[in-house]
């Protein structure tokens, strides 16, 4: 059985906002609906009661050890989320639960170029909301002492002492205090967890202090975490991609070494590119002439602005063939992995040798018939010397 804030006031004696006090330090624990109400196990309550006849007034032994269990309980649930999506929304779930904020945001803290990127904002509902801009802790001194000091930070809209910057961002977001906590690593701050309170301004106790400080370090625990997870199923889908794509790769080559004309080589080693490769569009080019081929399973034929829109990303590598070079480019949805750049430079030196051995044929054949038709003639093949292939280059454009 679970009883609302005033069923559990009445129980206790106690008015409502103390119900709610005792929830968000830790001696009454609650759970949350799907409205964001706080409701109590009966049972929990009844055991308060008892304590409270004993003694009156919740003692502070009572109050470490419901805080104890809040802390043991918060941990618990941040460690076993591995998803990293997930895993934000169960900290500003506890977050905001805890300590009876509107909002959570998770910032992410890159210290070489001191910028600070959002991964999430959740409202108390579980809602997700528009990330905040990017920004640089250059112009934000508080912020800046938050993270490389490693301190936390209370900002009142009303303080007349509070950081102006700060205050200034503010006022945008009807943000009436900020409590701002580093996530932090062994190698120092590696992010920053905002607690947001739109309704009043408010001065945190000792025991809502040590709860941030816990929930800002689990999390910074469970996040990294989350991200090697995250890498190393990464690793395991681009092996997979890899292997298929050599199988696709070998099972192409052979119209790409069989073909009689150079203008057939650049044909096909465009085909085999949005084949073996997965580009949308891909084109091979050597001195004057080109060719190229589309993939009909194109993300740019998405509209533009649609929710299901993609970046197109541009993959180019080149190839020593004659006196010039042969270039293959093309395109693909997905930012290309590092082993797909060596497929496609496998494919085009493929491509530049079967062109360099078209060509050698011909002189030949045109030297031979030169010779038979001039005698004592002799017959010089000069062999382009192998040197060696240029690596990839990966851009990005919008797609």
């Amino acid at each position: 059985m679970y009883l609302g804030t005033q069923a559990a006031a009445h129980r206790l004696g106690v008015a409502p906002h103390t119900i709610r006090r005792w929830s968000g330090s830790g001696i009454l624990p609650c759970v949350r609906t799907a409205g964001g109400h706080r409701r109590f196990r009966e049972e929990d309550v009844e055991e308060l009661a008892g304590r409270g006849k004993a003694t009156r007034l919740p003692d502070a032994r009572l109050a470490r050890e419901r805080e104890l269990e809040t802390l043991v309980d918060m941990t618990v649930r941040l460690c076993s989320q591995l998803d990293l999506s997930e895993l934000l929304a169960e900290v500003a779930r506890q977050g905001t639960g805890l300590l009876h904020c509107q909002a959570c945001t998770i910032y992410e803290f890159d210290r070489e170029s001191g910028t600070v990127r959002c991964l999430a904002e959740f409202d108390s509902s579980g809602n997700r909301l528009p990330d905040r801009p990017n920004y640089s802790i250059r112009k934000f001194p508080l912020t800046t002492r938050v993270l490389l000091k490693e301190e936390t930070a209370i900002v009142n809209i009303g303080d007349p002492a509070a950081d102006a910057a700060e205050i200034a961002t503010m006022r945008p977001w009807n943000i009436k205090c900020s409590l701002m906590a580093p996530l932090t690593s062994s190698g120092g701050s590696i992010g920053l967890l905002e607690l947001i309170d739109r309704e009043r301004e408010r001065r945190f106790s000792r025991q809502e202090l040590r709860i941030v400080r816990t929930l800002a370090a689990a999390a910074s625990v469970a996040i990294q975490n989350a991200e090697a997870v995250a890498a190393v199923r990464r690793g395991g889908l681009e092996a997979e991609y890899f292997g298929a794509a050599v199988e696709r790769m070998i099972a192409a080559l052979g119209t790409v070494c069989n073909a009689s004309t150079s203008s057939e080589v650049l044909r096909a080693t465009a085909a085999t590119a949005c084949e073996a490769l997965d580009c949308t569009a891909a084109t091979a080019s050597w001195t004057d002439d080109s060719s190229s081929a589309g993939n009909r399973a194109s993300c740019l034929d998405v509209p533009p602005g649609s929710p299901e829109q993609k970046y197109s990303h541009a993959l180019v590598c080149r190839a020593p063939c004659g006196e010039g070079h042969l270039v293959l480019s093309g395109s693909v949805c997905e930012m290309p992995p590092a082993t797909l750049g060596g497929l496609a430079r496998l494919l085009a030196s493929v491509a530049a040798l079967t062109i360099t051995r078209l060509s050698v044929a011909e002189q030949s054949l045109t030297s031979s018939d030169a010779a038979s038709v001039t005698p004592g003639c002799t017959l010089a093949h000069s062999v382009p010397v192998r040197g060696r292939v240029p690596g990839p280059v990966v851009g990005t454009s919008r797609g």
